[in-house]
């Protein structure tokens, strides 16, 4: 299912996280950025800048790649040729034949047209001379360009000859260069030849490209079978042939099809190593998928009982194939390896990049889902169905598990005997009670369940051992694999930070090799987003689009500041003022800036519950909210228990009777979710019920909604600090003057800082002293 994404990106400068597991997954982060972490207490996001080496980090076991038919647009690559002599199509032949009446009158063409035929029949300027006895190339030229007529019969009558049933396929094209014609035919959707010729030419193939010309070369000694595939593939697709050159060396010198057929199957110039695959080969149906996979692995992977093995020079080539095996569900592990060159005397190092797939689990699915044409298959597949699926060869993973859910079993044994239960899980208590983990062991208690069953023994009963069981196979049927970090390696960063939204998605798979990473766009940048598109267009209305209510006047002017940053930067990107307008309406906002929202209306309007109610009863501002289309409630759990979340209740019905704005709410600390979402959305009534009738007592009173738990853990560095050493022997005024001067240098040392006090005129005390000491945060300090 394809889902309309929001791609934010701005200036950055700073520190960056990369961080790399020991299966060879890694992954470049700000250090805000989330990961899904494995703890004792269950699975949380992170921070980038709170991961350690040795914690473990959520991937998924299986991905779901689009599978759709793919058709080329020859366009673009035709494009290419546009500085060939002679570049004829389908439909220049369609003119050319309608314009001569099927090729029986050629007196009204013109010299290229003229040329065009030519080069249709094959035919050069010396062959045409032979075959009409003009002994001077001279002579053909002033013919084609109608400065003589001398031979015009004969040119004529050998046209009619060669173009007399002449077929010209939809998918041919015609190049002329100098004195060569290079005819050839291309695909024009992928299927299973096309798919083959593509594995076999980024495997053993080069793609020689530069300014003298361009040509394709293949080598291949070990899979003979599989080349003479890949030459009559050749053939067939596009009417061309390899010339041998070499004992296993084969090349295809033309550059007009080599450039016309790399841009229409994005293929990149390089030797096979080197160059990633075409980004549509992850986007093909399931079983071309498998017939690339199983080619490409023939020719270029390592076979042992225990592993397959491909190295290749492309980074990004080896994460594509670790996408294209996710799609199977087969996880295989990256690493990095330094190989040395020992035929120069300078001998360098070079790094590679080291696919695996290993684990009965991940061979026995590759074998039948992909397979593999290589001497030692037979010999890898008979020893994988020699190894039973039962037992401790039932891949589970490695996952937090508590052993207490193991002793609960205990008293399904008569009297609780240690004996019984040791026969029958003692060695799955030891694995979690040592190691914290549940590993492919655990699968053995439902082998020794089949096995009693067999037997004819009773079997364990009990809440607790089905439970147990029933957890067990939870865990296993998860998406869901941990990968231990290798290493954190802060690092300084200057250039472009890309973050990426995906709306109603909570989060997403990337980092190159698939790791689990959260969708961390608060509501304003999709917003945001959608306004810029707007402004692009020349759509922006003056009218509210988005409210943003807050309980806090501080927090709004917070607010109105962090959305001014990222509008400043994309107009500066855009090079040019968009006219997002954000602005503050409440209790404090004078009456002359009231006036000025009704001539210039805030796209973004920032309120409080209170202002917000009033502005909705105002007889003209009320019509700026007519077509209001995000109502944004922050910190909803300060507003969900007390008067004011009613008033606001209220607020928001009332506006639902003009426009239904779909309502935000977010906390960071909200508790129970479900509860404070039923507040949100409010209750049906009215005509909202009429189509709820048929369903009874099964109807849902409350509006749908989203819930997005979205929470992670955070670092938290507790203290106490005392601004004086001994409070009963110093003075109130030094005890107070130590207490502002220590508040003023914590909010130097950080970026946001909140000081709670009592009371009002606490409050304001504070500031005006934090304002007193420190003048260049006059501006920065609010309350």
């Amino acid at each position: 299912e394809r889902a309309e994404a929001y791609i934010y990106a701005e200036h950055y400068e700073g520190i960056i996280y990369e961080i790399e597991t020991q299966g060879g997954p890694r992954v470049a982060l700000s250090p805000d950025h989330p990961l899904l972490v494995e703890t004792d207490a269950g699975y949380v996001w992170k921070p980038v800048r709170e991961i350690r080496v040795g914690d473990r980090i959520g991937a998924p076991k299986r991905i779901n790649l689009p599978e759709v038919e793919i058709h080329f647009d020859p366009t673009q690559a035709l494009q290419r040729l546009q500085d060939a002599e002679v570049l004829v199509t389908r439909r220049d032949f369609d003119r050319l034949e309608s314009k001569t009446a099927s090729f029986k009158n050629f007196s009204r063409l013109y010299p290229q047209e003229l040329r065009n035929l030519l080069a249709i029949v094959g035919v050069t300027y010396p062959r045409l001379a032979e075959a009409i006895g003009v002994r001077s190339i001279a002579t053909i030229h002033r013919l084609i360009y109608g400065k003589t007529d001398y031979k015009r019969r004969e040119l004529e009558r050998f046209l009619q000859d060669r173009l007399r049933g002449a077929k010209f396929e939809a998918n041919r094209v015609v190049v002329q260069t100098g004195n060569s014609v290079h005819r050839f035919t291309y695909p024009r959707r992928v299927d299973q030849r096309l798919v083959e010729w593509v594995a076999f030419l980024l495997a053993e193939g080069h793609i020689h490209s530069g300014r003298d010309g361009a040509f394709l070369s293949v080598s291949q000694k070990r899979r003979p079978e599989l080349l003479i595939n890949f030459l009559r593939a050749t053939e067939e697709l596009f009417q061309l042939r390899f010339q041998r050159k070499g004992k296993i060396d084969y090349v295809l010198n033309s550059t007009p099809f080599v450039r016309f057929i790399t841009s229409l199957l994005d293929l990149k110039p390089g030797r096979s190593r080197d160059v990633p695959f075409p980004s549509w080969l992850l986007n093909l149906p399931r079983e071309l998928k498998a017939r690339f996979l199983r080619v490409f692995f023939s020719l270029e992977a390592e076979v042992s009982l225990e592993r397959i093995s491909i190295v290749q020079s492309s980074r990004r080539k080896i994460e594509q194939l670790h996408y294209l095996l996710l799609s199977f569900g087969i996880y295989s592990s990256i690493r990095e390896r330094v190989k040395w060159a020992t035929n120069t005397a300078a001998k360098r190092g070079r790094i590679y990049y080291e696919l695996e797939i290993s684990g009965m689990e991940n061979l026995r699915r590759f074998s039948e889902e992909i397979g593999i044409d290589h001497p030692k298959a037979a010999e890898l597949f008979s020893h994988i169905s020699e190894r039973k699926p039962s037992g401790a060869h039932v891949h589970v993973g490695r996952f937090h598990f508590d052993y207490r859910d193991i002793t609960s079993v205990r008293p399904q044994f008569e009297f609780g005997r240690w004996a019984g239960f040791q026969r029958e899980v003692g060695g799955l208590y030891e694995v979690v009670r040592r190691t914290g983990f549940i590993t492919s062991a655990l699968s053995a208690l439902k082998a020794k369940a089949k096995a009693r069953a067999k037997a004819k023994v009773s079997p364990l009963q009990g809440g607790h051992a089905e439970d147990l069981l029933k957890t067990i196979e939870e865990i296993r049927a998860q998406n869901l694999t941990w990968l231990e970090v290798k290493s954190v390696k802060p690092r300084s960063y200057r250039g472009l930070l890309i973050d990426l939204s995906v709306p109603r998605l909570e989060n997403f798979i990337g980092g190159g090799t698939a790791i689990y990473l959260h969708n961390t766009l608060s509501a304003f940048l999709a917003i945001l987003s959608e306004l810029v598109t707007l402004a692009e267009r020349g759509e922006l209305e003056n009218r509210i689009y988005c409210a943003y209510v807050s309980p806090l006047k501080a927090l709004g002017n917070d607010i109105r500041r962090n959305l001014h940053e990222p509008l400043e930067g994309i107009a500066e990107l855009a090079r040019r003022d968009l006219g997002i307008r954000v602005a503050v309406r409440t209790g404090d906002t004078s009456t002359q800036e009231k006036q000025r929202m009704l001539a210039k209306t805030p796209h973004i309007l920032i309120t409080t519950p209170e202002s917000f109610a009033i502005s909705l009863t105002s007889k003209e501002f009320s019509k700026a909210f007519h077509r209001i289309r995000w109502v944004i409630v922050d910190e909803i759990h300060a507003l969900a228990e007390n008067k004011r979340g009613a008033h606001l209740s209220l607020s928001l019905e009332r506006l639902s009777e003009r426009v239904e704005p779909v309502r935000i709410g977010l906390s960071a600390t909200i508790h129970p979710l479900e509860e404070v979402a039923k507040f949100l959305v409010g209750r049906r009534y009215g005509r909202e019920l009429e189509g709820l009738a048929g369903e009874g007592d099964r109807a849902d009173p409350y509006r749908e909604c989203v819930i997005v738990d979205a929470r992670f853990a955070k670092g938290l560095d507790l203290g106490v600090l005392s601004p004086v050493e001994d409070f009963i022997s110093c003075s109130a005024g030094e005890l107070y003057g130590n207490l502002y001067e220590l508040l003023a240098e914590l909010v130097e040392a950080h970026r946001t800082t909140l000081i709670f006090t009592n009371t009002r005129s606490r409050t304001e005390r504070v500031v005006y002293q934090l304002k007193e000491r420190r003048p260049r945060l006059v501006e920065l300090i609010g309350a």
